[in-house]
């Protein structure tokens, strides 16, 4: 049986969560794994943004956001398989929620 890995880095688009991305995706070349980035949305503030610009617009807004900040990270050097997430929640809960769902893919 094969173990595969995949790395969670959960990101806020700070200067910090620039910084640990850059180092998950550091980690994740240098052993052949995979990352799942992440970012939470306040639930309270998606539903105001979508109640003022239509259905979905938070989390489409989140996810174009998302690849810009993983695509940045990852200009000028090797890219590695990375799958993205939006979720929408209180934000520990929901990186414990999307870290057993990362051990479960492997």
């Amino acid at each position: 049986m094969s173990i595969q890995h995949q790395l969670l880095c959960p990101v806020d688009f700070s200067d910090s969560s620039r910084g640990a991305l850059h180092y998950a995706l550091a980690i994740a070349r240098r052993f052949h794994i995979g990352v799942t980035v992440l970012t939470v949305e306040d639930p309270l503030l998606a539903e105001f943004g979508n109640a003022r610009t239509g259905a979905d617009w938070s989390a489409a807004s989140s996810a174009r956001r998302l690849r810009s900040f993983v695509d940045e990270a990852q200009a000028d050097v090797e890219p590695v398989d990375v799958t993205y997430e939006v979720r929408s929640g209180p934000a520990a809960p929901v990186i414990l929620d999307v870290s057993r769902w990362c051990v479960g893919r492997g």
